[in-house]
């Protein structure tokens, strides 16, 4: 079986692809690397393979948190990216069609966040974007297979420009964490292993959820404080804290549709990670 992966070379795709190499598939890796660039229109004219069974799409715009420069990229990668390799999909034959989305598409709230909480209106260009692909990829239902995953706050090992390597450095380089009140943001972060492993059953699993919309995240609700603390004491080093009055921020999951679709119950604990990590 051939499996295509756009983002391959991002984070989540790296580890992706090589979990799919262990399981023997034939991976065809798109990113710029090969040859492939989502922000110019015809790119999927340069996919050569064919009998392509199920498509993982990863890729995103790496412009996302630029609101002011990134909106041009964002809007070819994001969109019309996503349009061209669905149609593509649409015209080989594809079985199955997995989207990466994000947790940040909805509005903020302080309950756990389900698959049928209110959509953000708000200005988020990034979110919007994402939301839109939402929208091209189901309107796709009649054509393949198509599963739609709002994944929450990744984090693990050899991860960089992200929240769980931020906090390891500023705790080494001995840099202030500013926290909002006395806890800071509340997450519900999944270990890199648990996504690739919960995105390697979807795509296999005997199942038809076609249109499904996934919440994807960890098992543990944490708050930024206590992410801070665990790493604190497994490198040994003191963080430097800075408490303001701002009311902390909620991305909070509630994954109970996941695990019933897959009976997946093997999330890793954030602390338990660390011995992993930190290797």
């Amino acid at each position: 079986m051939k499996v295509l992966v756009t983002g391959a070379s991002g984070y989540v795709g790296k580890f992706l692809v090589k979990l799919l190499n262990q399981k023997g598939f034939k991976v065809i890796q798109i990113n710029r690397e090969n040859g492939y660039d989502l922000s110019k229109p015809n790119w999927t004219k340069k996919i050569n393979e064919k009998n392509i069974s199920i498509v993982y799409h990863l890729a995103q715009s790496s412009k996302y948190r630029d609101p002011i420069n990134g909106l041009g990229d964002m809007f070819r990668v994001n969109i019309n990216a996503t349009f061209e390799l669905l149609q593509w999909a649409k015209s080989n034959n594809v079985k199955k069609f997995i989207y990466t989305s994000t947790g940040s598409v909805y509005k903020e709230s302080r309950e756990s966040l389900t698959e049928l909480c209110e959509i953000k209106k708000s200005p988020d260009f990034y979110a919007q974007s994402k939301i839109i692909g939402e929208r091209l990829v189901e309107s796709h239902v009649q054509f393949f297979q198509v599963i739609i995953l709002r994944i929450f706050t990744v984090y693990g090992q050899d991860q960089k420009n992200m929240l769980f390597p931020t906090i390891v450095d500023k705790i080494i380089n001995g840099i202030k964490i500013k926290l909002s009140g006395l806890e800071g943001i509340y997450l519900t972060p999944i270990y890199i292993e648990d996504l690739v492993s919960i995105l390697f059953k979807l795509g296999f699993l005997d199942k038809n959820l076609n249109g499904e919309i996934i919440n994807v995240s960890g098992n543990e609700k944490i708050s930024l404080k206590d992410m801070i603390e665990c790493i604190s004491k497994r490198i040994g080093i003191s963080p430097l804290i800075e408490i303001d009055n701002d009311t902390p921020k909620y991305l909070v999951s509630d994954n109970t549709k996941l695990k019933s679709l897959l009976r997946f119950d093997e999330f890793t604990v954030f602390n338990k990670s660390l011995n992993k990590i930190f290797t």
